[in-house]
């Protein structure tokens, strides 16, 4: 999933990346970076991988320590399903968003990874599994998101805070696993 190409980003463009993780996504961002997410262990790892060239900061994506306008481009890739109020992030990613500037928000399309799960699990996926050493192959399709992310329910999250420039579907139109949004500020 390319979340990046869509954000055109330039050298002069101040960056947010909201869940950044190990700094996988800002390893490839050239332009002033920065990058949160609520794990230490994943911010020291980014650190690690991305040196001094970056700012990192242990933050809750609710409640982003930034004055107002102060980014041109926000990504946060597939990190709200995880939060309890994707409302306040989103409300969030607006404030710090500049005005004219774009944020790209990515989701897991649930449905259709749930359909292709269930689809592998009754093709024997269980017992492939098995003998590649899992032992809890019963819970493959409890995941770990509080939300069963969706085009509407993100819709109901976003309510209207930020206009919706293109909803690209990834990895294509047909086969959708993943939505990523591309959002301004007006």
């Amino acid at each position: 999933m390319d979340i990046l190409s869509p954000l055109r980003i330039k050298k002069t463009d101040r960056v947010l990346d909201v869940g950044c993780g190990a700094g996988n996504m800002l390893e490839h961002v050239d332009a002033r970076r920065t990058g949160i997410d609520l794990s230490e262990t994943m911010i020291e790892r980014a650190r690690a991988k991305l040196g001094n060239g970056v700012e990192l900061k242990k933050m809750s994506a609710d409640t982003l320590d930034f004055p107002d306008n102060t980014f041109d481009k926000v990504m946060c890739s597939e990190v709200i399903e995880h939060v309890i109020d994707p409302s306040a992030v989103l409300k969030e990613i607006a404030r710090v968003l500049k005005p004219g500037g774009i944020a790209a928000v990515s989701i897991p399309n649930e449905s259709l990874l749930q359909w292709t799960k269930s689809l592998l699990l009754a093709c024997k996926l269980k017992v492939l599994m098995r003998n590649d050493g899992h032992t809890n192959v019963e819970d493959v399709d409890n995941e770990w998101h509080l939300h069963h992310a969706s085009l509407s329910l993100f819709r109901s999250w976003e309510k209207g805070r930020l206009r919706t420039l293109r909803t690209i579907r990834s990895p294509s139109f047909f086969i959708p696993f993943h939505y990523v949004f591309l959002l301004t500020k007006d």
